[in-house]
């Protein structure tokens, strides 16, 4: 209910009107602005309306909130995503979902928030594919009629090895061991921390040792 108006009201001999109080009934309900119709009756006499428009107090807005950042080899991540309303869903709210660039990374095409909820949650599916390339940013877009549309941006990190990085090196002396540290990289130049390959060492113009690194750790050696 929008709004309660007395049972009844009398209307005092002799005069033409009578005024009632209007309560407006105020609730969590995400429910947009409603049109109320009140009607008055009494025998003998055509009854009467009027039409109120209630405007909702909740913000009619969704937020969607997502990972600053998704590995490519994440596969589908659950729950990672969240849709908030304003408030209450007066009734299940089928929230529509979309990605920017569904070759990166997918979202269902729709979110339920139940009835009496305020939110949700939803999978992420990065898509993972052996090409070294770029980081990728996605925006993520939740809609529903009537609602402001929630959006987060995601950044999707490529898990393909493009190259390798040194550790700065102070200098050092010929013929005397060093320590070196290396990490492997994506084409955006973040390390990646599951790498756990090898690598051949050279040095143009000079010998060194050892010619290949053992197993990376974690992305480093």
């Amino acid at each position: 209910s929008e709004a309660t108006v007395p049972a009844s009201v009398v209307l005092p001999a002799g005069q033409t009107s009578v005024t009632a109080n209007l309560t407006i009934v105020n609730d969590a309900l995400v429910d947009l602005a409603q049109n109320v119709t009140l009607i008055a009756s009494a025998a003998g006499f055509t009854s009467g309306t009027a039409s109120v428009v209630v405007n909702d107090n909740e913000p009619a807005t969704i937020t969607l909130t997502s990972p600053a950042v998704v590995a490519e080899n994440a596969g589908t991540v659950p729950a990672a995503g969240t849709i908030t309303l304003g408030g209450q869903a007066p009734a299940d709210m089928s929230i529509a979902l979309s990605s920017s660039n569904t070759g990166r990374l997918t979202v269902p095409a729709t979110v339920t928030v139940l009835a009496g909820q305020t939110s949700a949650t939803f999978a992420l599916t990065a898509v993972d594919d052996s090409t070294p390339e770029a980081n990728t940013a996605v925006t993520l877009t939740a809609i529903f009629t009537g609602l402001t549309d929630g959006m987060a941006n995601v950044s999707v990190r490529d898990d393909e090895m493009a190259s390798f990085a040194f550790a700065a090196i102070s200098a050092q002396k010929a013929a005397t061991p060093f320590p070196v540290t290396i990490s492997a990289r994506n084409t955006s130049g973040d390390a990646l921390t599951d790498f756990i390959g090898t690598a051949a060492l050279s040095a143009a113009g000079n010998t060194i040792a050892p010619l290949n690194t053992t197993n990376f750790t974690a992305g480093s050696w």
